[in-house]
């Protein structure tokens, strides 16, 4: 019985019932195991860390994690272990992603238990215990949220770039499907125009910082940048996959890679900076439909009283 089972079993069945209590070591299992885990995958950050204020943070953090589980399986009286496989894969994705995204992740993940149901089930056992664990694991959020990871310190120029990709090459690419025939020249048109804003938006970025005497405004521009051309270039790419008769099929496309880009970045953000995704989600969503909506209007428009069809 895995933690999500234990948990949906134990809220609806009677504490008096036979199987509650297996249900309940179960539960207390599954938290021990997850604390191993988590244990083994701080101490693997802390090792891949070069900076020492934050390699001593990861440390401690899995120090309490190796506690905790230490303490539980005086509960349970079983050993538990980890899939090293699977402790590798999360230093993989903490590569990719940022160590600060991996722990928030596995915090929000256990978040449930802890506030919802520790305090009134594990009473039972002990109640020093239920507030000492509680007290441990506020006292790793906290020192989890004085990780100070340099890739986030750019955050504000990458969505400035991501939002500014997205709408821009978006709205032009619609723009130009309505007045161009052919899959490759759309494609070549947003190509250029791609790069050519990729510029500018670096040098704007970069002028932008420097008016504020920010150190950094070499490389919050240049990260701006590459995640303007990223975007771009994801945009792009269905114009010159797709045949040139098959149109319809590379503007699907560019509007699904438009709203994958959109879930994916948000969902980032939602973990390490912690706001809200469905209100994030749904004011970039709104923003870059409306303003596509309207280039696709201005190419009709364009096509039927121009006659500009290229």
């Amino acid at each position: 019985m895995n933690i999500n089972r234990a948990y949906r079993y134990l809220q609806h069945e009677d504490p008096t019932h036979p199987k509650y209590h297996i249900a309940l070591i179960c539960f207390i299992y599954a938290l021990q195991k997850r604390e191993l885990f988590e244990a083994h995958v701080y101490s693997k950050l802390a090792k891949m860390h070069k900076d020492d204020k934050n390699k001593e943070i990861l440390l401690q953090v899995a120090e309490f994690d190796f506690k905790h589980q230490a303490t539980l399986e005086t509960f349970t009286k079983k050993k538990a272990s980890v899939s090293q496989v699977k402790v590798w894969l999360f230093g993989v994705l903490a590569t990719l992603l940022g160590y600060t995204f991996v722990a928030k992740m596995m915090e929000k993940k256990l978040s449930f238990p802890l506030d919802n149901f520790m305090r009134t089930l594990l009473v039972q056992y002990d109640d020093h215990f239920v507030q000492w664990f509680h007290e441990e694991k506020e006292h790793e959020y906290l020192l989890l949220q004085t990780l100070d990871e340099e890739r986030l310190r750019y955050v504000s120029s990458m969505v400035l770039g991501l939002n500014d990709a997205l709408i821009e090459i978006t709205a032009t690419l619609a723009g130009f499907s309505l007045s161009m025939t052919n899959n490759h020249m759309i494609g070549v048109s947003g190509l250029i125009l791609g790069i050519s804003a990729t510029l500018s938006m670096a040098s704007s970025e970069y002028l932008s910082n420097r008016s504020e005497n920010n150190p950094e405004a070499l490389k919050a521009s240049i990260l701006c940048g590459i995640t303007y051309l990223i975007v771009s270039l994801s945009l792009v790419a269905p114009f010159f996959l797709f045949p040139t008769e098959h149109k319809s099929e590379a503007i699907l496309s560019m509007l699904l890679i438009a709203l994958l880009i959109i879930i994916v970045f948000n969902l980032y953000l939602s973990v390490t900076k912690e706001i809200a995704f469905k209100k994030r989600f749904i004011e970039m969503f709104l923003i870059t439909s409306i303003i596509t909506a309207i280039s696709f209007s201005v190419g009709f428009l364009a096509d039927r009283y121009l006659n500009t069809t290229i």
